[in-house]
């Protein structure tokens, strides 16, 4: 009689432990197919972020600041990697911050030091016909010269054509059309070099990665 209510304990217990050990794999595998859900969306829409950010780099609306030691030195809204445009920017919305008032209507806002933006430049830099030496073009986007100045240094255009600071402006677009790519932006972005804003998914999930 002992044996048997020995033997009827057991198969009882594991009755139980295959009752509770199927309710847990039920619960793992609807765990895991929660977190594959929750992963594919995050992927998906990281995926569409990225394809945008390159589609607005490549023919978007996207305002450059130049800046360095808390100044803003250029300010250049650049249209389907086709346009110029010299901007006057309130130096007070970069130093707080306030990056909605400087992207206006544009879709992407990218700010870099002047050193940075000179790591990204070759020895030389072609505008139109003239060729500048990179020292030269770093000067001239930290110049506060004179247009006549400006003028004498890159021998570009004509007093009728540019003022000094849309000079500069033609000078950085010119730039970014033969020198600079998006991937060149991002690394810097990825180092902490570069601010981009907004800063969508793409964004915070390239800073992660290694």
């Amino acid at each position: 009689m002992a044996e048997f209510l020995v033997l009827g304990g057991l198969m009882i217990g594991v009755i139980l432990a295959v009752f509770v050990a199927k309710k847990l794999i039920k619960l793992l595998i609807g765990g895991v197919l929660v977190l594959l859900l929750v992963f594919g969306v995050f992927a998906y829409f990281a995926y569409q972020d990225g394809r945008e950010l390159v589609e607005t780099f490549e023919s978007g609306e996207i305002t450059y600041l130049l800046v360095e030691s808390g100044e803003v030195h250029l300010a250049v809204s650049v249209s389907n990697m086709s346009e110029v445009d010299y901007l006057e920017v309130d130096e007070s919305y970069f130093l707080m911050d306030e990056y909605d008032s400087i992207i206006g209507d544009d879709d992407l806002l990218v700010i870099m030091d002047i050193d940075d933006y000179g790591s990204l430049l070759g020895e030389e830099v072609s505008v139109d016909d003239v060729v500048l030496r990179k020292g030269e073009v770093l000067s001239l986007m930290r110049s506060g010269a004179p247009l006549g100045e400006i003028e004498e240094l890159s021998g570009l255009v004509d007093e009728e054509s540019f003022n000094g600071d849309e000079l500069k402006g033609y000078v950085f677009f010119s730039s970014l059309e033969g020198e600079i790519s998006e991937s060149d932006l991002l690394n810097l972005y990825k180092e902490g070099e570069v601010i981009v804003y907004p800063e969508g998914v793409a964004l915070k999930v390239l800073k992660l990665l290694p």
